[in-house]
């Protein structure tokens, strides 16, 4: 499993069972066994009654942790023993015909809402879960066997269609929880899909995006028939930023300009690192004196710049070659090629300047 695989699991485990639900769940629980208690005590079943005294607790604190807001995960896990062991209980004290084991059926798939270490611990719980209600059914109808004599038999109907359908709400509310697990996780994994489509096309120091990015761009504007301008710039003696101050401070003049270029191209422009201390700009539906006049104005924001130059500051400019695409036929590389041969000539006739033609 890679770093990814790692980080994303975690992220998964982070899900939490909306509130209300859990609200509901615990009220619900924390009130069937107050029923439980009192029909328990009434017909003299006392260790069933106390039994449902310490569920009444248990799950009375339930409310009072979700109120708080301690995670679900813990509670539900608990809940799980808790309603195991009593449906397991009060079958053998009832007897099979009053329902309580219909309760391990709702809870055979709730082992697989948890964060466990390995899938099998899933498996195996509700294997475990599987095995008692059969090993029920086997001694309490097979073999006759109950702990005690009960002398209610007139009320098992009444307690059946009662515990079932108590248990079908139960099992509502797992089915609920699982569709929200679902929704959470495709939410969060369309949510990776874009991060990690954006960390793919951006250029890890400066944010800007990279030359197969723009590639990507180019094709789609090439498409969509607009015309454009592209505009090439190039840090003027970028070499000697980084022999003078170091390749940090280099790499912090490449980040405060790519920042500001992002901050002025307009909206429905791109702007990628084209290679090294070079950057394109291409902006759709603009003429080029338009493009000239926005090249020449981020020339002079760039050259107002300052940068820490250890006890002194110091700024840089920049050149700009910029071309247009003049027909349907002229490619996305012909008019790239022609702003890097005005850069360059801009270069040869003593940078700092915006070349056009």
């Amino acid at each position: 499993m890679d770093h990814f695989d790692i980080e994303y699991s975690q992220k998964l485990n982070d899900f939490e069972i909306p509130r209300v639900y859990m609200l509901v769940f615990e009220a619900l629980t924390m009130l069937t066994h107050l029923s439980y208690a009192v029909f328990f005590f009434w017909n003299s079943v006392t260790f069933m009654g106390f039994f449902n005294i310490f569920s009444v607790a248990f799950y009375t604190y339930g409310i009072v942790a979700v109120a708080r807001g301690t995670r679900s995960e813990p509670l539900i896990k608990a809940a799980l023993v808790e309603i195991v062991a009593h449906a397991t209980v009060a079958t053998l004290f009832m007897g099979w015909d009053y329902g309580f084991q219909m309760y391990l059926i709702c809870m055979v798939a709730v082992p697989f809402m948890f964060s466990l270490r390995q899938k099998f611990d899933s498996f195996a719980l509700s294997i475990a879960i599987i095995a008692i209600y059969f090993t029920l059914r086997i001694a309490c109808v097979y073999l006759g066997f109950t702990i005690g004599d009960c002398k209610i038999h007139s009320l098992d109907k009444l307690w059946f269609i009662t515990n079932g359908v108590l248990s079908m709400v139960i099992l509502v509310l797992v089915v609920l929880v699982f569709r929200a697990k679902v929704s959470w996780i495709n939410h969060n994994l369309e949510l990776q899909n874009i991060a990690l489509k954006e960390t793919a096309s951006l250029d890890a120091l400066t944010g800007l995006f990279n030359r197969r990015a723009m590639g990507g761009y180019l094709d789609r504007i090439v498409q969509s028939g607009l015309p454009y301008i592209a505009a090439l710039l190039d840090i003027d003696f970028f070499k000697k930023v980084n022999d003078t101050y170091g390749h940090a401070a280099g790499d912090i003049v490449l980040t405060d300009i790519s920042a500001l270029l992002l901050k002025e191209v307009p909206a429905e422009g791109y702007v990628c690192r084209w290679g090294g201390e070079e950057i394109l700009m291409i902006v759709p539906d603009m003429s080029l004196e338009q493009g000239k006049e926005l090249a020449e104005r981020l020339r002079i924001m760039i050259s107002q710049l300052e940068f820490d130059g250890g006890g002194s500051t110091y700024g840089v400019t920049v050149t700009i070659g910029v071309s247009e695409k003049t027909s349907a036929e002229q490619t996305s590389d012909a008019v790239i090629k022609i702003a890097d041969d005005r850069l360059y000539k801009g270069k040869s006739m003593g940078r700092n300047m915006v070349v056009s033609e």
